[in-house]
């Protein structure tokens, strides 16, 4: 597991982020901690994290994602299945102006002629399903394929 991380403008971040390292002793999670010296933004962090992992697979889980046990093993049988995959899991997310976990049942982001994002009906079924796009803060992918895209363009 490794794990990336901007610094934050509020002390108290700062201070709660310097415990991480510890906190991957104690739980005994074998992982590296980075972090920048300047803010770089989401995207540089998320491609710079997919570059230096060294696993044959890479799971991104922004901080709001909260997954509950057993979400992994069927994201890794597709991962076997084809190691073109892009697959985000269905989980439960922190909502910030409910103050409350929601859940996030795997719906398929399409776009509108504007460009809006909206979740499309889920159909009834437990294999997964093909869509133009995954919500970008929970997704699982095979090194390989992360480094064929370019782990998602410079230009992002």
């Amino acid at each position: 597991m490794s794990l990336f991380l901007s610094p934050s403008l509020s002390p108290f971040l700062s201070a709660e982020l310097k415990l991480i390292p510890s906190l991957l002793d104690t739980f005994m999670i074998t992982g590296r901690y980075i972090r920048f010296e300047e803010n770089k933004g989401l995207v540089y962090a998320r491609r710079f994290g997919c570059q230096q992992a060294t696993g044959d697979v890479v799971l991104v889980l922004d901080s709001h994602v909260e997954v509950k046990p057993g979400f992994l093993e069927p994201l890794l049988h597709e991962i076997e299945v084809n190691d073109k995959a892009l697959l985000s899991p269905i989980f439960d997310f922190w909502d910030t102006v409910e103050m409350k976990t929601s859940s996030f049942d795997g719906a398929p982001l399409g776009f509108d002629y504007y460009l809006q994002w909206h979740l499309l009906t889920r159909p009834k079924s437990d294999r997964p399903l093909e869509a133009p796009s995954i919500m970008g803060g929970a997704f699982l992918a095979s090194r390989n394929f992360l480094k064929n895209v370019d782990y998602f363009g410079k230009g992002m």
